[in-house]
């Protein structure tokens, strides 16, 4: 399930969640905004791009505003997993949550893979963008 909206309270209730559920929550990239039941957190696997700026102005700012987590809840940002420092989904049954406020970094690093692999194979169009 992939959550981008505008949310500004609960659209995903936590009773919806069945097991083997994975999220990516991307709508909520700052304060005052909230797609997602903070009761959700409570038997999830969390993974941030950044556990900082999420626990500031991500969907997981609620279940730690609230106190149903807490930093030690958090498994891990997703460079770790990435980099096989931590697991990612270890069953088919683990409720999994990716939240993301978005990393410039990110953003970028994709672009060039992306761009490298055009290339590569041959594919796309130039063009003067001025």
């Amino acid at each position: 399930m992939i959550t981008t909206t505008r949310g500004k309270g609960t659209l995903v209730e936590a009773d919806w969640i069945k097991p083997g559920t994975h999220i990516v929550a991307i709508g909520t990239d700052q304060q005052g905004k909230q797609e997602l039941d903070p009761e959700i957190f409570r038997h999830a696997k969390i993974v941030n791009d950044s556990t900082s700026q999420c626990a500031e102005k991500g969907e997981t700012w609620h279940p730690l505003n609230a106190k149903i987590i807490t930093y030690d809840d958090i498994h891990a940002e997703i460079g770790e997993i990435l980099l096989g420092e931590k697991p990612g989904r270890e069953n088919d049954e683990e409720i999994t949550i990716f939240d993301s406020t978005g990393m410039a970094i990110q953003d970028n690093t994709t672009a060039e893979k992306i761009y490298r692999n055009a290339l590569g194979n041959n594919v796309g169009s130039f063009f003067e963008f001025l």
